[in-house]
């Protein structure tokens, strides 16, 4: 099997949309296939997350120039994506560690951690929205407010990390998971 991804630029507000936001500009068709490890991971999650559509939208096909797929997460549990690479996150850990908890920034996670029935803390800034702060918490996470900063959010990841011996798990930078000895 193999994950074709293909987008047409038939018009120069294509081109010129997709740049101005940042994102490459096919030129032609891309093909992946899929490794061991993608299987994994979507094996992992299965259980935890919905199976979200695939729409279209012929007026944004028509504005484009392109043939573009809307991929519903906002249908998602927690509302996002996000859950499934906090899913896909706090399963992967060994019983071993996952037993101390995880910590990072977000709701996902906090879902994430009650399907698995271990401790989640989450940083919030002080200043976030109450309705924030309840779903959070009615995931069963713990709440460490800090001060409205990523600095402070960071800082007390890290001192969270530290005094209950839970993972971090990076709300968006994989590379910077990680254990808490």
């Amino acid at each position: 099997k193999h994950i074709a991804v293909e987008i047409s630029c038939d018009k120069e507000d294509t081109h010129n949309m997709l740049s101005d936001l940042g994102l490459p500009v096919p030129q032609q068709r891309l093909v992946y296939s899929p490794n061991e490890a993608i299987r994994a991971a979507q094996a992992r999650i299965a259980p935890y997350v919905h199976r979200t559509p695939v729409l279209t939208c012929r007026s944004l096909d028509e504005a484009t120039g392109a043939r573009l797929f809307v991929k519903c997460e906002n249908l998602q549990k927690v509302g996002a994506f996000k859950a499934r690479g906090a899913c896909n996150a706090v399963f992967a850990l060994p019983a071993e560690t996952a037993f101390r908890g995880v910590v990072t920034h977000g709701a996902a996670l906090a879902y994430a951690a009650q399907q698995r029935g271990i401790p989640a803390h989450v940083v919030m800034p002080e200043n976030a929205p109450k309705i924030k702060v309840a779903n959070v918490q009615g995931f069963g996470a713990r709440v460490h407010f800090c001060a409205p900063t990523l600095a402070a959010r960071e800082a007390m990841c890290a001192d969270v990390g530290r005094t209950t011996g839970a993972t971090l798990v990076h709300p968006w930078n994989r590379d910077l998971c990680e254990e808490e000895a």
